[in-house]
C-alpha cells in the first residue's frame, strides 16, 4: 500500500508531502523497508528535493531504524542524476561515517561518483573523496583521474591526485609513470615536463622515467632542472 501511495504521490507532482503520509503509517506500526527506502530516496533526491530527502533520513533513524546501503546508494544516484554533485558527495561522505567503507565500495562500483564529479569539473570533490577512500582502506581509484588530468588537467593537478592517493611522500612510479605517458599521448609535453620539474629527484632519475623523455623528438625536449643526461 505505501508503495502505491508513493507511485500516486509521484504521479502527481507531490511527492514532497511522502514525509506526511510515512508519519501517519508509523504512528500504526509500518516502517519503510529497503526497497521503499530506496525508491523513495531516489524520487526526491532526483526531484531536486533535498530538504524533504534529509527529512526522510532523519525520521528513518529516528524510529530507531537504520538507512540500508542500498537506499544510501539511491540516494547519492538520485543527486547525481538531479546534477546536484555537491549534495552527492556530502551524501557519500555521510553514508562512509555511518555505514563504514564496505558500503562505500558498493556505492562506488555502482554509481562510479568520482567520474561524475570530475565529468562536471568538480576536481576537487573528487580528490577528497580520493582521500576518504584511502584513509578507509579502499583502493584507490586512479584511471578517472588521470583521463581527467590529461584531458583537462594541469601539472599542478596532477600533482595534487599523486600525493592525495597515498599516505607516503609520492605514489608508486607504476602510478608516476601512467602519468607522464597519459600527458604524452595527449600532446601535452609542457604539462608533462612541468610536472617532472615538480617531482622528487628520485623520480626525475628514474631509468624508465628518463627513457620515456628521451624518446621524445628534440625539438620537444626542454631542459628539466635535476635529470641527468
Amino acid at each position: 500500500m505505501a508503495d502505491s501511495i508513493t507511485k500516486s504521490l509521484t504521479s502527481v507532482g507531490r511527492l514532497g508531502e511522502c514525509n506526511k503520509v510515512l508519519k501517519v503509517t508509523e504512528e500504526h506500526g509500518f516502517v519503510a523497508g529497503g526497497n521503499l527506502q530506496s525508491k523513495i530516496t531516489f524520487s526526491l533526491a532526483s526531484a531536486g528535493k533535498k530538504d524533504e530527502a534529509a527529512e526522510f533520513i532523519d525520521r528513518v533513524e529516528a524510529s530507531n531504524t537504520d538507512l540500508e546501503h542500498k537506499a544510501w546508494a539511491s540516494l547519492i544516484e538520485g543527486c547525481c542524476a538531479a546534477g546536484d554533485l555537491e549534495t552527492a558527495s556530502t551524501y557519500f561522505k555521510n553514508m562512509v561515517e555511518k555505514e563504514g567503507v564496505s558500503h562505500a565500495g558498493y556505492a562506488f562500483e555502482w554509481l562510479e561518483l568520482i567520474r561524475k564529479l570530475l565529468a562536471q569539473g568538480g576536481f576537487n570533490d573528487a580528490l577528497s573523496l580520493l582521500s576518504l577512500m584511502k584513509n578507509n582502506g579502499f583502493p584507490p581509484f586512479v584511471d578517472p583521474f588521470i583521463e581527467y588530468v590529461s584531458r583537462s588537467g594541469s601539472s599542478d593537478d596532477a600533482i595534487a591526485f599523486l600525493k592525495s592517493m597515498t599516505s607516503k611522500k609520492f605514489p608508486s612510479m607504476s602510478v608516476v609513470l601512467r602519468v607522464f605517458k597519459a600527458f604524452l599521448k595527449a600532446a601535452k609535453q609542457n604539462e608533462a615536463q612541468d610536472l617532472l620539474s615538480k617531482c622528487p629527484s628520485y623520480v626525475r632519475n628514474y631509468a624508465d622515467v628518463l627513457n620515456l623523455f628521451c624518446s621524445m623528438k628534440p625539438d620537444q625536449v626542454v631542459a628539466t632542472p635535476g635529470m641527468v643526461a
